[in-house]
């Protein structure tokens, strides 16, 4: 520090005014400066107290170990359940708000590859990993409950239980089992055209076809007298685009319905066929809004009637994993091969054995190669390599079976609706069943 005038030793230090009177900070002070004293003042620390023995922490005894472990334990089982939920940094809490700057934790906030080993908390309630213990509910309930602790993989999806496969809403309603299947099966059907008329990938198609095929599954599921088909076919289509990276406007979904309802022979139509005019199938605003409101009716509908559950676990991948795990595509015909499974998976979402809710995904990509590799005379290995992915032999001849009855089925059904049109409306279903009350009672 520079000496000040007058002596002094910087800021805040003595300073010798004018008469020889001691001055701190500008101000006379009452006594008289010492210059013996101010150099023997020391800055250094000073010894306060007498050097002393700190205690000595003594080790955990073997009973607080034991609590320690039981504790840890207990926060544990807390911490991984599936109803431990954690509050983001983000959460706000009355007015109080925090920059960007304030949020950002130095320590984890920047993102390193092992945190990817790092369990995850929480956000929300996980009930799928959860062990139900099934003696606290009702025994109807056990099923369930098994079943949604089964199928907790995203690669497994929700089956149908012989109970909902004995009977359904429509039937009990009074509408004939033939009816149903020639209703849904001409329901899946268009879905079809209407995800490729919309530009949908075919797996979100795929998912739509599932999602309408469950709609009707069960005495619980939706009844055909009172949900056309064409609206339940139209709801989950714009469901499935909504939830996907390919969404869809109301006005889009209804439009393509609209121009499909134009033409009832569609797809059957061949490309000479005369297009229907704009006007058959312009929907104006009036028309719009009001096919608009019944379409998101329709659309909770589905979900309230399903419990919500949209998860669609599809066998494309996995029969794309199996032909690799095969070697198929070594051989020239491999993609020929692949061609004619996927063809085969595409056809079994019409199938009236309902494949796609009674058996799992690897099951049925395994059937697929099993027939496709006999069409086009590929040869697979000689052993049972079905049963490597899942699958045994009962269980392959059904759905290879199911597979190849798909034509003549759909033969059948065109040429039963040759004269007429497959009812997928409301009004259409009550005249088919008056029609059919008229022919009972004439014979």
């Amino acid at each position: 520090m520079s000496r000040g005038r007058g002596g002094g030793r910087g800021r805040g230090s003595f300073r010798v005014g004018r008469g020889g009177k001691a001055m701190i900070g500008g101000q006379e002070v009452s006594w008289d400066y010492d210059e013996d004293v101010e150099n023997g003042i020391s800055a250094k620390p000073q010894e306060t107290f007498p050097p002393i023995d700190l205690p000595q922490t003594q080790p955990p005894t073997y009973n607080e170990k034991l609590q320690i472990e039981h504790y840890r334990a207990f926060r544990k089982r807390i911490h991984h359940g599936p109803l431990h939920t954690v509050l983001g940094d983000d959460m706000k809490i009355g007015k109080q708000q925090r920059s960007r700057g304030a949020k950002f934790d130095p320590f984890h906030g920047m993102s390193t590859y092992t945190q990817k080993y790092k369990r995850q908390s929480h956000k929300t309630a996980n009930f799928g990993t959860h062990k139900y213990p099934l003696q606290g509910f009702p025994p109807e309930l056990w099923e369930t409950l098994l079943n949604l602790m089964a199928h907790t993989s995203t690669l497994a999806t929700p089956l149908a239980s012989i109970a909902q496969l004995e009977s359904s809403g429509s039937q009990l309603d009074g509408v004939p089992a033939d009816l149903e299947n020639s209703i849904r099966y001409q329901g899946c059907r268009l879905t079809q055209a209407a995800g490729a008329l919309l530009r949908l990938p075919q797996d979100l198609v795929a998912q739509a076809i599932v999602i309408f095929t469950r709609f009707w599954i069960g005495p619980e599921g939706g009844s055909m007298k009172y949900y056309g088909a064409e609206d339940i076919s139209a709801a989950s289509v714009y469901l499935v685009a909504k939830l996907s990276a390919h969404p869809k406007s109301p006005r889009s979904v209804l439009n393509v319905y609209a121009y499909l309802a134009s033409r009832p022979d569609y797809p059957e139509g061949g490309d000479n066929d005369p297009p229907p005019t704009p006007e058959s199938y312009f929907l104006s605003d009036g028309t719009y809004y009001a096919r608009r409101n019944e379409l998101l009716k329709h659309e909770a509908i589905v979900l309230r009637t399903m419990g919500f559950q949209t998860h669609v676990a599809l066998p494309y991948t996995l029969c794309i994993n199996y032909l690799q795990a095969l070697e198929v595509f070594n051989d020239d015909r491999g993609k020929k091969l692949a061609k004619r499974a996927f063809a085969h998976l595409n056809t079994l979402l019409l199938s009236p054995q309902l494949i796609y809710v009674t058996h799992q995904p690897p099951q049925i990509a395994t059937a697929a190669i099993y027939l496709a590799a006999r069409e086009t005379g590929v040869k697979l290995p000689e052993e049972e390599w079905w049963e490597v992915f899942d699958t045994d032999r009962e269980e392959l001849g059904f759905l290879v079976v199911a597979m190849t009855s798909m034509g003549a089925f759909a033969a059948k059904e065109k040429n039963r609706w040759t004269e007429r049109k497959t009812p997928v409306s409301i009004n259409e279903l009550q005249g088919e069943l008056e029609r059919r009350r008229l022919l009972d009672e004439a014979d």
